[in-house]
């Protein structure tokens, strides 16, 4: 079996992506919806297609040998937006990220490299395959090239040219020459359109034959007018042809498909703020083992005492389901140095031992914790008020990057420390009312992490001069939340007279 060889039309790839993916950008303001699209599709490639070889071709800026035979060659079209302009280092920074062969020359096209490339190919008996949506790309499909648009998730070969167009391959660049490409700005012959041009490439076979022969065209206006355009039709044929003997230079195994740069990928990820694309490309580290110490009420003063002395503490509760207002609290887990954690059980949740109370209510305690609104209801519900500092791990993220839909703890755990955690509903449950040491693992593990968390978003958000808005309203604001949702909103029911 021959190997194969994929030539991605880069510069079509990043139109349609910034088109069809709309108001994506980092918190910063970048936009990214192209390099999104662009990355998707040349992953989507690699993963499915998973071909031997890979080479992607972009346009250069300025004229192309084009606009010397033609200067009206694609001169209707509009200048490049600014929001895409921007995104095209980027886009080149992500292809040198996946160590895909990038191919770019001044004075030619893509489509110009892209059939060089495709001649190159099936010299070395490579089985080609051009990815593109762009119909100029059918006049290159050999018995060894083929067509392939992978938005619509088509193949082009020479059977299916010949059953759409009536003609081979071969013969649609002169099909062009005679209709001409309004995209392209491409004039082709005045009134000549699909159906009368195939009609004369079946029967001359091309240009300079048909040229050769208008005596025996029937139809007066016709042979008039392919008479007085007939140096527009051979123009038109130049333009339209795409050239097959671009000077590149290469060596075969630098088109060999190689797995990501992650030194490159990572770091490029992380500023577009692909965390998704991160987390998928980035083989999550081991969790780091952590003690996890299980209190009990002759344990507990003394741990409180070292906690107060810490001034902070991260907390997460370990409830049965339900929220807030209506579960019952089974456990608290604290962390106040990284690489611990304790789990205090709770039986009986009516029963707050006074070492708790005293510390929470003191006010010289910190607390951390991820979506703390919950917890600071359930906390205050069974007496446990605290009045100290908070410091929501989630609401950090979501002040650094407001844009991004996921800020669980599972995804920002991820993309900070570069760890997986299992959901809480993924582990094992109580049996027979006892809570299993796999639920305590756990609950643990996420308190340990939340405050670990802490450490990196502060000063992120100190960069990013977000603190005074972080600590005078932000956090401030969970209380005020808690005790709305706590309280309920009075609703007058009486008619309104």
């Amino acid at each position: 079996m021959p190997e194969s060889f994929y030539i991605i039309d880069g510069s079509a790839y990043f139109y349609r992506a910034y088109y069809a993916i709309r108001e994506l950008t980092t918190s910063s303001g970048l936009p990214t919806n192209a390099v999104y699209g662009f990355t998707q599709m040349l992953l989507k490639i690699i993963k499915d297609k998973k071909p031997d070889y890979l080479a992607i071709a972009f346009d250069s800026r300025g004229p192309t040998f084009r606009h010397g035979l033609y200067k009206a060659y694609k001169a209707h079209r509009p200048s490049m937006p600014e929001a895409l302009a921007d995104q095209i280092p980027y886009i080149h920074k992500m292809v040198k990220a996946f160590q895909v062969e990038m191919f770019q020359q001044e004075g030619v096209e893509a489509d110009d490299l892209i059939g060089t490339l495709s001649k190159k190919g099936e010299a070395m008996a490579w089985d080609v395959v051009i990815v593109t949506g762009d119909k100029d790309m059918y006049q290159l499909i050999t018995p060894k090239v083929r067509v392939y648009d992978s938005m619509k998730e088509k193949i082009f070969t020479e059977e299916t040219i010949q059953e759409k167009f009536g003609i081979p391959p071969s013969q649609i660049v002169e099909m062009m020459g005679l209709m001409g490409d309004a995209v392209d700005n491409i004039p082709g012959v005045s009134g000549v359109g699909k159906k009368t041009a195939v009609t004369l490439i079946q029967t001359y076979g091309n240009i300079e034959n048909l040229l050769s022969h208008l005596d025996e065209i029937k139809r007066p206006k016709l042979r008039q007018t392919l008479a007085a355009e007939g140096e527009m039709a051979r123009l038109s044929l130049q333009l339209a042809r795409i050239k097959t003997d671009c000077v590149i230079p290469f060596e075969r195994e630098q088109l060999a498909s190689r797995p990501p740069d992650l030194s490159q990928l990572q770091p490029l990820c992380q500023e577009l703020e692909f965390s998704s694309l991160l987390k998928e490309m980035t083989p999550a580290l081991p969790r780091p083992e952590i003690g996890c110490q299980i209190l009990n009420e002759e344990t507990l003063p003394k741990v409180m005492a070292a906690i107060e002395r810490a001034g902070e503490i991260a907390i997460a509760l370990h409830t049965t389901p339900g929220d807030a207002i209506g579960s019952e609290l089974l456990g608290i887990a604290f962390s106040f140095r990284a690489g611990e954690a304790l789990f205090y059980p709770l039986p009986d949740s009516d029963a707050i031992p006074n070492a708790l109370k005293q510390v929470f209510v003191s006010g010289s305690l910190s607390l951390i914790g991820h979506d703390l609104k919950p917890i600071i209801m359930t906390l205050e519900r069974l007496g446990l008020v605290c009045k100290g500092k908070k410091f929501d791990t989630m609401i950090a993220s979501y002040l650094l990057n407001p844009t991004r839909r996921d800020h669980s703890l599972k995804q920002i755990a991820f993309e900070y420390l570069k760890e997986e955690i299992p959901l809480q509903e993924e582990a094992r449950p109580e049996i027979n009312g006892d809570i299993s040491k796999e639920i305590t693992s756990l609950i643990c593990q996420r308190t340990e992490m939340a405050l670990r968390l802490s450490k990196i978003l502060l000063p992120r958000l100190e960069s990013e001069s977000l603190v005074n808005l972080c600590n005078e309203i932000e956090m401030p604001l969970i209380t005020v939340l808690a005790e709305i949702e706590r309280n309920g909103v009075k609703i007058d029911s009486d008619p309104v007279s």
